[in-house]
């Protein structure tokens, strides 16, 4: 397997490092599958998710903005993943 360019499981979406996430996120072709959709969504959910962790321990007050930027996009009909 290419790891950049060919898609992975969702075990190892789950185990993925947030630096592999950012490169499938970048590499990954365009998704062709509701299997390739589904992965890649999980991998920029994952991806949000740990960069939030480390970006609340590096700089908590962003993780705030961030949070209340997603709650003012909610409120006009836009989905943003909160950190």
């Amino acid at each position: 397997m290419n790891w950049k360019t060919e898609y992975p499981t969702l075990a190892m979406v789950n185990e993925a490092a947030l630096s592999t996430l950012l490169v499938w996120n970048k590499d990954l072709p365009i998704a062709q599958t509701d299997v390739e959709r589904t992965i890649i969504s999980r991998v920029i959910k994952r991806a949000i998710k740990l960069a939030g962790r480390e970006c609340s321990e590096q700089a908590p007050e962003v993780v705030d903005k961030w949070n209340e930027l997603a709650d003012l996009a909610k409120k006009v009909g836009i989905h943003l993943d909160k950190m």
